[in-house]
């Protein structure tokens, strides 16, 4: 790993991050939903 693709890196890291932890809240509050509520199992 060089120090000059590191510079660039976090910001597009954190981006891929930040949409990946946006995708697997919904896909937690899509289960927790369909858990508690009988609506939602169906």
């Amino acid at each position: 790993m060089n120090s000059h693709s590191a510079g660039k890196c976090p910001l597009r890291w954190l981006n891929d991050l930040n949409e990946h932890s946006i995708a697997s809240m919904r896909q937690h509050v899509g289960q927790w939903k369909s858990q508690v509520s009988p609506e939602g199992a169906r």
